[in-house]
């Protein structure tokens, strides 16, 4: 996947990842390849940082308000880094 490519959640992402973020499309806007351990936000899941690998990490965006509604004080853009294990190309089927 490349910057600018569409992806979504893969199958066996946490079903409240759908609800809380975002249900739809992201737009991928940065790559870049990590080789070291988890960060201590991903240990928090768990010792090996929910079982994260080395590969890469997507930083995406997806239009909240096309989500949540116009809510007042809110961006109307957000941007979520999130490693290729949750992440696939858009399905277009």
């Amino acid at each position: 996947m490349n910057v600018g490519d569409k992806v979504q959640w893969t199958y066996d992402v946490p079903a409240t990842w759908r609800f809380i973020y975002t249900p739809g499309p992201m737009e991928v806007t940065l790559v870049q390849v990590v080789d070291t351990e988890p960060t201590v936000f991903a240990r928090r899941f768990g010792p090996t940082g929910m079982n994260l690998t080395p590969g890469k990490l997507y930083t995406v965006k997806f239009p909240w308000s096309e989500y949540y509604g116009d809510l007042a004080r809110l961006p109307h853009l957000v941007y979520m880094t999130i490693h290729q294990k949750w992440l696939e190309p858009l399905r277009t089927e």
